[in-house]
């Protein structure tokens, strides 16, 4: 440490800085106050001495008094360096002259089969035919779904060294604007040809770095769905689901309701429950498998009250195989969020006063089993009792 004497325009005064024997680099950025700084002093002739002012008058300065700054230099333009980086030389291109790409040509070995056919005509068993021109391999085939009669596509069959260039011009460049593989291999497939030219491009766009960051819709597509298997025997095969808390409860005190339909005939059970406690969904579900029979599996969301070990007992007590589907992937039990959909429609539209919905619950489930469905073309009440039911009409 050494003490300074600085000089900053409005006058000496003493600063204690480091020294060192070299800079840790060539330049130092700080900060230039420049104009913040006003031309004159804060301090004014005040009655009272503060702290501030007190150590100032100890270093010289006095109290009570006015000091003008001199006017500052002229601020000289610093000439600034900017270093780039070094521009790597350009990589050799595998079209740098008309020989060399006949030479790759003539002696590549993925297209020796082609060669070979070469000036042969068309055939019947081919939709193509490759001919030689001024050294090089050409391919002429008609256009996709055009006829025969129409000018067939030119298209020149290239050798290994030149293809890693024609993927990044047709897929890399701002004039390509990185598009997808369909799109890429048509781009590459109006003048150019090559053996496995789908999969070479497919795996080229898969390990774009640009691609993967940027993530374009349908890069990912979605896991296949399994359709549910045909169920030949009513119940055997149930979801349930619960509806709620509803917006209001019933006179009762009921907020939720329990429902389950069965994959087979279609038919929906309802009930309405104050809570959805793991013993109170156990003890309804027993009430409504006690009339229908016991299913040998259930299908069901991962809610605690279907996975607490009180409902599991049940189920192996029973002899009942319980399914879960996914976390947030309410699609998996399509059929009951179906249900439920309709159900909380029916309810708008009867409960009137808001907690009479659980007087209508059973017209309204009447009113669903009694009409057709979409997909079987049968009622669930025909499917499940072999009859049609006498309703109003």
């Amino acid at each position: 440490m050494a003490r300074v004497h600085l000089d900053c325009g409005t006058g000496e005064k003493v600063v204690r800085m480091g020294l060192l024997n070299q800079l840790p680099a060539e330049v130092l950025l700080c900060n230039d106050l420049g104009r913040l700084v006003s031309s004159y002093s804060t301090d004014a002739a005040t009655p009272v001495t503060t702290r501030q002012q007190s150590q100032r008058h100890d270093r010289g300065t006095p109290i009570g008094t006015q000091v003008r700054s001199q006017p500052k230099p002229p601020r000289l333009p610093i000439p600034r360096r900017i270093s780039t980086p070094p521009v790597p030389p350009d990589p050799p291109s595998p079209w740098s002259s008309p020989e060399t790409l006949r030479h790759q040509t003539q002696t590549d070995p993925t297209l020796q089969c082609y060669r070979d056919r070469a000036g042969r005509g068309l055939d019947d068993k081919r939709i193509d035919r490759i001919e030689w021109e001024d050294g090089l391999l050409y391919r002429y085939t008609a256009r996709e779904g055009s006829k025969k009669k129409q000018v067939p596509q030119k298209q020149m069959v290239v050798p290994q060294g030149p293809r890693q260039e024609l993927l990044r011009l047709a897929h890399d460049i701002p004039l390509a604007g990185h598009l997808v593989q369909k799109k890429t291999r048509h781009r590459l497939a109006r003048a150019f040809f090559w053996p496995r030219l789908s999969e070479d491009t497919r795996e080229y766009c898969r390990t774009c770095p640009v691609c993967q960051k940027t993530g374009k819709a349908g890069d990912h597509p979605k896991a296949p769905l399994h359709p549910m298997p045909i169920i030949q025997e009513p119940f055997s095969w149930v979801a349930v689901d619960i509806i709620g808390p509803l917006p209001r409860p019933s006179a009762t005190g009921k907020r939720y309701i329990l429902t389950v339909v069965d994959y087979a005939t279609r038919y929906p059970e309802a009930v309405a429950l104050a809570n959805i406690q793991a013993d109170t969904v156990a003890d309804a579900l027993l009430r409504v498998f006690t009339r229908v029979g016991f299913p040998m599996e259930i299908l069901s969301d991962q809610g605690t009250q279907f996975t607490a070990e009180l409902t599991q007992q049940l189920w192996r007590l029973c002899g009942v195989k319980a399914l879960h589907s996914a976390p947030y992937h309410p699609q998996t039990n399509g059929l009951c969020e179906r249900f439920n959909g309709t159900l909380k429609q029916l309810i708008r539209a009867f409960a009137h006063e808001g907690k009479d919905w659980e007087k209508y619950l059973p017209h309204l489930l009447f009113a669903y089993r009694e009409v057709p469905q979409e997909s079987t073309g049968y009622s669930p009440f025909e499917l499940l009792y072999g009859r049609q039911v006498r309703g109003p009409l």
